[in-house]
């Protein structure tokens, strides 16, 4: 999506570098207590293997980047680290957790390729982010909507501290915001205003019918898949 809109280069060893770490990330925040305390799972081996492997390649590809992006790959990795990191979590500090997780998405998905092609971080990309950033906050609305029940109380999401009904609001009125900055770009070489209209539109009917009845397929698919739908629309709809 952000070599779309801002129409950098394809950089693979860039796109190999953010799959590859993504998957260590994500196995270590969704599994700290099998690294951290080696408490035993269905598939261990799996497991190990995978991030094993994803980590040696996220390593070599880490080095082919630049000294820019490579900083903001270290402070991305800082705040994963943090994360779950028993002297310091996050994930326990009231309400921060949604946007450590919306940072780290605007860094490793926009800035970082911004730093690595040599772009300019204009007024444009600030936008960007900001829209980035809005857009994660939303989607996250909606995964703690679903894990409601599940989410210990302590943790304090959206939906605990303001109720459900609120919280799809709240999601509609940021989901405005997202629309709206589309506006204030300078720079549209790559037209957005359908293409996030209609994700618009999609994910107010997610917001509109989540629950915490929902199964979990409500999110680990189906929003999960929004990004993927984003990209396909613009790349359809692209002047």
């Amino acid at each position: 999506m952000t070599g779309l809109l801002l129409e950098l280069p394809t950089d693979r060893n860039l796109l190999l570098f953010v799959f590859l770490s993504s998957v260590v990330g994500y196995n270590y925040a969704k599994y700290p207590d099998y690294f951290l305390k080696k408490i035993k799972l269905k598939k261990p081996k799996i497991i190990t293997w995978i991030s094993v492997f994803c980590a040696i390649g996220a390593v070599f590809f880490f080095f082919t980047l630049n000294l820019k992006a490579q900083i903001a790959v270290v402070v991305t990795g800082v705040l994963t680290l943090f994360y779950v990191f028993p002297l310091f979590n996050f994930r326990s500090l009231s309400g921060v957790k949604i946007y450590i997780v919306a940072l780290c998405w605007v860094i490793f998905t926009l800035l970082i390729p911004v730093f690595q092609s040599g772009f300019e971080v204009n007024c444009d990309v600030i936008l960007k982010c900001i829209q980035r950033f809005l857009l994660i906050i939303i989607l996250i609305l909606i995964f703690e909507i679903i894990d409601l029940k599940e989410d210990h109380p302590e943790l304090k999401t959206v939906p605990q501290t303001i109720g459900i009904k609120n919280t799809k609001i709240l999601g509609v009125f940021l989901l405005c915001l997202f629309y709206g900055i589309e506006f204030l770009v300078s720079s549209h070489k790559v037209s957005q205003f359908l293409p996030n209209g209609i994700l618009a539109v999609i994910i107010i009917l997610f917001l509109i019918f989540a629950s915490e009845k929902k199964s979990k397929y409500y999110t680990t698919f189906w929003v999960e898949s929004l990004p993927i739908l984003w990209l396909l629309l613009s790349v359809w709809l692209r002047n």
